[in-house]
C-alpha cells in the first residue's frame, strides 16, 4: 500500500495564484477610482489636469474642449478633437456639444454650427454658454425677441448668470425696442425681476431708461417695491436730469404742483418709501420720526442743545417767483431760540431764506432765476442751555404767491 501523505497537494499553488489575481485587480481598481474621483473633482475647474489623470474621462474632455475654444481660438482643431472624443462616450454632454458648435462656426460651418447649439439648449437650459452665445447671436443678427429670450432662460435656471448678465441688459434698456419686447418678459415676473431693478437703481448704469421702463411696467399694472422709485429719483437728481425726476414722480403723484411742496401732511410714510420730493428723515444729532398720532401722520422731533444738525428734508423743484411758507406746529414750552427752524436752500448750498417754525404768520421769500433744484431742511441750533425742544409738525406747505399751475 502506497503512502500517499506525502504527495503534494496540487490545489494550493491554484488558490494562491487566484487570491494574488484578485488582490492585483482589486488594487488596480481602487487606483482607477482614486483616480477617477480625483478628476470628477477638478474637472470643472482643472479639466487639462483631470484628462491627464483620467483620459478616458468624458465630462473631463468635454470641459477641457469648451474651456480651450474660448481661452485660445487659435487651438480649434485640438478643442475640436476633444469634443469629439467625449461625445464618442457620451453624446449628451453638453458642454461637448457647444464647444463643437462653437468651433463649427469659427471654420465657416454656420448650418453645422447653429444644429450644435441648437441641440445644446435642448440638453440644458443652466448651461452659461450656450445661453451667451444664443444672446450673442440674436443680439447680432437684430432678433431682439430671441436674445430676450435666452436672458430670460439663462436668468431663470442659471445662479451666477446676473453677474455677467446684469450689466449687459442695463445697458441694452437705453434701446426703446428693447425696452418694448423686454416688458412682456418683465410682466411675467420672473424670480430675476426685482433683483434687475435692485441692481439698476442702485449701481445707476442708465437711470432715464430705468425710470421709463419702471414707468411702462407700473402703466400696465405691475408696481414694484416703493423703495426703488426713490432710489432712481434720487439717481436722476444726481445726474441734473430734474425733469426726468420730476415727471416720474408725476406718474404716481398725478396732483403734484411743481410750484409747492409734496407731502404737506407727511402721508407718503403710509406708501412705505420715501422719494426725495416727500419728506426724508435725516440721520443727526438729534431725532425726527414720521408716524401717526390720532389718525393723522405727523412729523415729531427733538434736538439736543450742543450739537446743531438737520432733522428733516424735502427736494423741491420751485420756479422763480414769490412764495410763502406756512406751518402748523404743536411745541413744548422751551425758548424760542431754542426751537427748529426751516431753511429753504438751493442745491448748491446757498441759504435763501431762515424762518422759525411755528410762525403765526405765512412767511414770504424770493426764488431766484439761478436757483433750479432747492431743499426744505428743517434744522435746529446748537444753545448754551441744558436742554433741548421736542415737538410735532402736524404740516407744513411752500406754495406760490403769484397766480398759475407749474406741473
Amino acid at each position: 500500500m502506497s503512502d500517499t501523505t506525502s504527495l503534494p497537494m496540487p490545489g494550493r499553488p491554484v488558490g494562491l495564484g487566484i487570491r494574488l489575481f484578485v488582490c492585483l485587480a482589486l488594487v488596480i481598481l481602487l487606483v482607477i477610482t482614486l483616480v477617477t474621483g480625483i478628476a470628477n473633482m477638478v474637472r470643472s475647474t482643472a479639466p487639462e489636469l483631470a484628462l491627464r489623470l483620467a483620459p478616458w474621462n468624458g465630462p473631463a474632455a468635454a470641459n477641457a474642449a469648451e474651456q480651450l475654444v474660448f481661452s485660445d481660438p487659435k487651438q480649434s482643431e485640438r478643442a475640436l478633437g476633444l469634443a469629439q472624443r467625449a461625445l464618442r462616450r457620451d453624446p449628451t454632454l453638453v458642454a461637448a456639444v457647444t464647444a463643437r458648435g462653437i468651433v463649427e462656426e469659427l471654420q465657416g460651418h454656420a448650418d453645422a454650427s447653429r444644429h450644435d447649439l441648437v441641440y445644446s439648449a435642448w440638453l440644458s437650459r443652466r448651461h452659461l454658454p450656450t445661453q451667451l452665445w444664443w444672446i450673442e447671436y440674436g443680439a447680432a443678427h437684430a432678433n431682439i425677441p430671441l436674445a430676450l429670450l435666452h436672458y430670460d432662460l439663462a436668468l431663470r435656471a442659471i445662479p451666477q448668470a446676473p453677474d455677467i448678465l446684469f450689466p449687459i441688459l442695463g445697458s441694452a434698456i437705453a434701446q426703446p425696442e428693447v425696452r418694448r419686447k423686454l416688458l412682456p418678459i418683465l410682466r411675467e415676473a420672473p424670480a430675476w425681476r426685482k433683483p434687475f431693478f435692485h441692481w439698476l437703481a442702485t449701481n445707476g448704469v442708465d437711470y432715464p431708461s430705468t425710470a421709463l421702463l419702471l414707468s411702462d411696467l407700473r402703466l400696465k399694472g405691475n408696481d414694484l417695491p416703493p423703495a426703488l422709485y426713490g432710489q432712481v429719483e434720487n439717481g436722476l437728481i444726481a445726474q441734473e436730469d430734474y425733469d426726468a425726476a420730476w415727471n416720474f414722480y408725476r406718474q404716481r403723484h398725478p396732483n403734484a404742483r411743481r410750484d409747492a411742496t409734496q407731502d404737506v401732511t407727511f402721508r407718503s410714510a403710509s406708501a412705505g418709501y420715501r422719494s426725495p420730493f416727500d419728506w426724508n428723515v435725516l440721520d443727526g444729532q438729534g431725532e425726527a420720526v414720521i408716524g401717526q398720532q390720532g389718525g393723522d401722520f405727523v412729523l415729531s422731533f427733538s434736538t439736543i442743545p450742543t450739537n446743531s444738525t438737520q432733522l428733516a428734508r424735502q427736494t423741491m423743484l420751485l420756479p422763480p417767483g414769490h412764495y410763502t411758507l406756512r406751518d402748523d406746529v404743536r411745541f413744548d414750552a422751551a425758548p424760542v431760540k431754542m426751537r427748529p427752524y426751516w431753511i429753504v436752500q438751493c442745491l448748491d448750498g446757498r441759504k435763501l431764506v431762515t424762518i422759525p417754525i411755528g410762525s403765526k404768520i405765512a412767511q414770504p421769500f424770493a426764488m431766484p432765476m439761478d436757483c433750479p433744484v432747492q431743499w426744505l431742511i428743517l434744522a435746529s441750533d446748537a444753545s448754551d442751555t441744558p436742554q433741548g425742544s421736542e415737538g410735532v409738525i402736524h404740516s407744513v406747505m411752500v406754495q406760490r404767491n403769484s397766480a398759475g399751475n407749474a406741473q
